[in-house]
C-alpha cells in the first residue's frame, strides 16, 4: 500500500471520549484533523437513549449510519418529534450553519466526513454568567480546548483528540476556537 491509502477495519478502530458531547458518546478518528483545511472521517458511536443537543458545524456535514438507527431534525432545540429515523445505510447532508440535533434508542454508530475546519457550535446561548473571565478577557479557558489529550494511532497515523478538533467546543456552551 501506498502512504496515501488507508484501509481500516473496525476492530481497527481506537475510541475515546468526546469531550464536545454528553458523556456516553465514543469517536473513534479514522482521518483528521478536523480543525484543519483537510479531509477528515470519524464514527461516533452513541448508547442507548441518547441526546446530541442542537448544534451546527462552519462545513459541510455528511453523516452515514453504520448500525441502530440515527434519529436526525433541524432546529435550534431537540425535539424527538420532529426527526426522521435513519437506519443503516442511511445517509445525511448538513451545509455549514444548518440547525441539527439527534437522538437514539438503542446503541448506533455513525461515520462522519468532510473538509475542515469543522468544528460544533452549540445553538444554545451563552450569558455572561455562564462564560469564565479568562474567556471575557479573551484569554484561553482551561474548561474548554486547553487540555491535552492523550495521543491515539490509528492504522499508522496517529492523532490526539485536541488534533482531530473533538475538544474544541463544548456543545452545552458556545465557546471560541482555540487559536491556531
Amino acid at each position: 500500500m501506498s502512504e496515501t491509502t488507508m484501509m481500516v477495519a473496525p476492530a481497527d478502530l481506537k475510541w475515546a471520549d468526546v469531550p464536545s458531547l454528553p458523556p456516553g458518546a465514543k469517536i473513534a478518528v479514522i482521518e483528521g484533523p478536523m480543525n484543519e483545511a483537510k479531509p477528515f472521517t470519524m464514527r461516533l458511536r452513541l448508547p442507548a437513549d441518547y441526546q446530541v443537543p442542537a448544534h451546527f458545524h462552519t462545513a459541510i456535514e455528511h453523516v452515514t449510519v453504520i448500525s441502530g438507527t440515527f434519529n436526525m431534525g433541524t432546529g435550534d432545540k431537540l425535539d424527538t418529534k420532529a426527526t426522521r429515523a435513519l437506519g443503516p445505510g442511511s445517509v445525511a447532508i448538513m451545509q455549514p450553519g444548518t440547525r441539527h440535533f439527534a437522538w437514539t434508542k438503542e446503541e448506533t454508530v455513525v461515520q462522519v466526513h468532510g473538509v475542515g475546519p469543522w468544528t460544533p457550535t452549540s445553538t444554545r446561548r451563552t450569558t455572561p454568567a455562564r462564560s469564565s473571565k479568562r474567556a471575557r478577557a479573551g484569554q484561553p479557558d482551561s474548561r474548554s480546548s486547553g487540555a491535552r489529550h492523550p495521543q491515539r494511532s490509528i492504522q499508522g497515523t496517529t492523532h490526539s483528540a485536541n488534533e482531530a478538533g473533538v475538544a474544541i467546543q463544548s456543545m452545552t456552551r458556545c465557546r471560541r476556537p482555540p487559536a491556531p
